[in-house]
């Protein structure tokens, strides 16, 4: 989960969530 957190470095956490559903 961290490493998701990282790639979007903060910029938005609702599209860390869907980062995490597509991977």
């Amino acid at each position: 989960m961290s490493l998701f957190i990282t790639f979007e470095g903060g910029e938005g956490c609702g599209k860390s969530t869907q980062s995490r559903l597509l991977l």
